[in-house]
């Protein structure tokens, strides 16, 4: 049976590495690209101008970040910062311009964290195909008129971005604000408005398809314009940015269901597991009769091999969690997958304490970042002495004090 679902783990990577993994739903797409999108605040002559940006690539080991907005929004500038929100803090970055081109209108700045937090916001990677017309897209940022309905000034929410969705109306070669050079531009009908320049334009899957620069004029509705992802490479070409490219385009979960294809894929998955289980009954009938038809003989050692013990993993581990005495060794797939922790009988790393809730907080890799998510614990969860909101990823490192309902949960390399 292993055999066969080897097989149909092959077929199944084949089908969906053409359309880029698997597909995020709209919550998920939201977590992920909210990670990535700061709030840009420029001071300039006759107060602050503010606009969005996203990161497209770490600098300098990680210790800072390459981010990409827009000319208009820190043209003239005499300071620049940029802030993330955080589960119950602001995360706020310098800024340092590091290449523009009113050409583009693009702008690739530097952040470094300012106070010394540790806070790494995501990548997003850049679409290396073509952008076609009606090609599902999310516009994300922060329109400066959402403020107008947030009450008060130190509410994290205003640092929340905005996603809008939407499809691409057309791809076209024009100009930013007169500028003699064309470039390749899209119209779509993801709603973008004032602070919204210098967002991302993504694919259902995450992926940077554009960068969000003009909104339409007074009496037009429904038109939107971003620079193309053709655009930004041609941008960033020269510089020390590098960003992760994708070529290809992303299928939804809904289309992934539906083509005709995912259904040949299913019946073949089928055909291949009912003869595979056919061949194996007359495999065990065959033998039964060889043997003499007898029943519960015992397998050698050699044919089957004892289990590892629990906690234990077959791959290298990656990281080791260190709790109330017990260290238990986790693999990147397991990270990958989610680890929960707790005192139910069902948790990963089960913990005996009154403090900790049955399933009190979960650790999870997402891209080579590790975070842990508090489970609505009774006792919560804290890092570096603040305390976590429930279901709210916090990233975490082998530096993080971690505190699980005042149990402390200390992690170290695997290695």
């Amino acid at each position: 049976m292993r055999n066969v679902i080897r097989v149909c783990l092959v077929l199944i990577s084949l089908y969906i590495l053409p359309t880029q993994g698997w597909a995020q739903d709209q919550r998920e797409l939201a977590r992920y690209v909210d990670q990535s999108v700061g709030r840009v605040f420029v001071k300039v002559a006759k107060g602050t101008a503010v606009g969005s940006g996203y990161v497209v690539e770490t600098s300098r080991r990680g210790t800072s970040f390459l981010f990409l907005t827009n000319h208009h929004v820190v043209d003239g500038g005499q300071e620049i910062k940029v802030a993330y929100a955080g589960a119950e803090e602001l995360y706020v970055f310098q800024a340092e311009v590091l290449r523009t081109s009113k050409t583009h209108d693009m702008a690739l700045l530097r952040l470094t964290p300012l106070d010394g937090h540790e806070f790494e916001p995501e990548i997003l990677p850049l679409a290396d195909y073509t952008i076609e017309q009606g090609d599902a897209v999310y516009a994300v940022g922060f329109p400066g008129f959402s403020d107008d309905f947030i009450v008060r000034n130190d509410d994290l929410s205003r640092y929340e971005p905005t996603i809008t969705s939407g499809i691409v109306g057309k791809r076209f070669n024009g100009n930013w604000y007169g500028q003699p050079v064309l470039v390749e531009q899209l119209q779509h009908n993801a709603a973008i408005n004032g602070g919204n320049s210098g967002g991302p334009l993504v694919n259902p899957c995450g992926t940077v398809v554009g960068l969000n620069t003009a909104k339409p004029v007074e009496d037009v509705d429904g038109a939107f314009f971003s620079s193309s992802a053709k655009t930004i490479l041609d941008f960033l070409e020269g510089t020390i940015a590098k960003p992760k490219m994708v070529g290809r385009a992303c299928s939804g979960w809904n289309s992934f269901l539906l083509e005709p294809r995912t259904l040949i894929l299913l019946a073949t998955v089928a055909i291949l597991a009912t003869g595979f289980a056919l061949f194996r009954r007359r495999q065990t009938i065959a033998g039964a009769a060889v043997s003499g038809g007898a029943a519960g003989s015992m397998a050698t050692p050699s044919q089957t091999p004892p289990p590892p013990p629990p906690g234990a993993s077959r791959a290298k581990p990656m990281l080791r969690v260190a709790i109330q005495g017990k260290s238990v060794p986790l693999d990147s797939q397991q990270l990958t997958k989610g680890v929960m922790i707790g005192r139910g009988d069902q948790v990963d790393v089960r913990v005996d304490h009154a403090k900790l809730s049955r399933e009190h907080a979960e650790l999870r890799l997402r891209n080579r970042k590790l975070y842990i998510i508090d489970q609505g614990s009774t006792n919560g969860t804290s890092v570096d002495g603040k305390k976590l909101s429930a279901k709210s990823p916090q990233q975490i490192n082998t530096r993080s004090r971690i505190s699980l309902g005042g149990v402390p949960l200390t992690l170290t390399k695997g290695d």
